[in-house]
């Protein structure tokens, strides 16, 4: 009983992001009352294989700065492989970090990239 109360309090935002090469990040948000944290999966198309990535080891008070962090260091390890981000997807209507902030914080990384909500 207590994982389905845990559900019902817990907010989440769904996010998966394309890169100019064909490589994918699937990330969601899990919002608490004690914070927030980022996980997801990494398809590297070298090899064809998904890795899971741990992006926070604890939980944060701004969902946004932690979406901010994590796009930089996307950012900057494609780069090292002449890649970029070039699209996010939110999979759900009503995204805790909004497709607005999601576009101010691409644009304060200089990644050009596409915003888009379900």
């Amino acid at each position: 009983m207590e994982i389905i109360i845990n559900l019902w309090q817990e907010l989440l935002q769904d996010i998966q992001i394309k890169t100019e090469q064909g490589r994918k990040l699937h990330m969601h948000i899990d919002k608490e009352q004690s914070g927030c944290v980022l996980v997801g999966e990494f398809f590297e198309i070298t090899d064809q294989a998904w890795y899971l990535v741990e992006f926070s080891k604890q939980r944060v008070a701004d969902p946004a700065q932690l979406l901010k962090g994590c796009l930089e260091n996307l950012q900057k390890a494609m780069e090292k492989k002449s890649d970029s981000i070039s699209e996010i997807h939110n999979t759900c209507n009503a995204p805790i970090v909004s497709a607005e902030r999601q576009r101010e914080l691409l644009s304060e990384l200089g990644v050009h990239a596409s915003v888009r909500v379900n």
